[in-house]
């Protein structure tokens, strides 16, 4: 192998272990889950597989956030104050539920002889797979108490639906979501869920595809039995149950087919959905 060919397949490597790969996620760290009307909560987006205890894993690369939303108690959306591209400050106003969402620019990765290309199949020699992915992040902030619009909806391709209020749930006890895919319940996804920490007892936190019939590659990339896992029903509904109190993450990866093969296999949604319990 010529000295040119080795350094593009190395800087490929180093590109897909820094950037969007589908075994990364991004989630959202608010500092206060439960603030009172009136306080300002930090909110922080954070990159990478690892839920360590300080919630935080690697720097996202600049550049690669595509939105932060905010949706009010009353449905209206909520313009946070600005620090960084990661950085946010919000002033809660009214009693209610906020839920903050976020998501980086969707990418594309196609598997070839010569390694891993960051395009479709179109015009490369022998693509061997091809996946568009979309990796996006929701967490909730439930001020003074109330619980209005828990349940809201945010639009995003493949969403989290609490039909639980974390405030309420204690530590043994249940938390029930609904997962939702282009707006509709989806049924036989794996919801797993794990707490801030989990890797840090030396197990990885990486997203598991859901896809009963995964290639080798993909179960991989599995990961660890996690601390809870349920899969939704035909309403899309499932129920975790969680150990001990403290932060969490819900994590889903869903992959559906492409609808030109001739340029791509397969879509590929993760979301990441964060809350604590007490």
């Amino acid at each position: 192998m010529t000295f040119i060919k080795t350094f593009l397949l190395l800087t490929s490597a180093v590109i897909f272990l820094n950037g969007s790969a589908f075994a990364h996620n991004l989630w959202i760290n608010p500092s206060n889950h439960f603030p009172k009307t009136g306080d300002t909560v930090d909110i922080v987006i954070a990159w990478g597989h690892t839920y360590k205890s300080n919630r935080l894993d690697q720097d996202m690369k600049k550049g690669n956030l595509a939105y932060i939303t905010i949706q009010g108690p009353d449905g209206k959306v909520v313009k946070p104050v600005t620090v960084s591209e990661t950085e946010y400050k919000l002033k809660v106003d009214k009693a209610g539920v906020y839920l903050v969402t976020a998501g980086i620019k969707p990418g594309v990765f196609t598997k070839t002889t010569e390694g891993r290309k960051w395009s479709d199949k179109r015009g490369l020699e022998n693509p061997m797979g091809c996946t568009s992915f979309s990796i996006e992040a929701k967490s909730l902030i439930i001020a003074g108490g109330k619980d209005r619009n828990l349940g809201g909806k945010t639009g995003q391709d493949l969403e989290v639906i609490p039909l639980s209020n974390p405030e309420t749930v204690k530590a043994g006890g249940t938390f029930d979501v609904q997962v939702l895919f282009k707006g509709k319940p989806v049924e036989n996804v794996t919801v797993n869920a794990a707490y801030a920490g989990f890797a840090d007892e030396g197990k990885a936190m990486d997203v598991a595809p859901h896809n009963p019939k995964a290639t080798n590659e993909d179960k991989e990339h599995k990961g660890p039995k996690f601390p809870s896992s349920a899969v939704t029903d035909k309403s899309g509904k499932a129920s975790l149950a969680l150990s001990r109190k403290g932060y969490w993450m819900i994590s889903i990866s869903h992959k559906t087919p492409y609808p030109d093969t001739a340029v791509c296999d397969e879509y590929m949604n993760n979301m990441a959905f964060t809350f604590e319990i007490k």
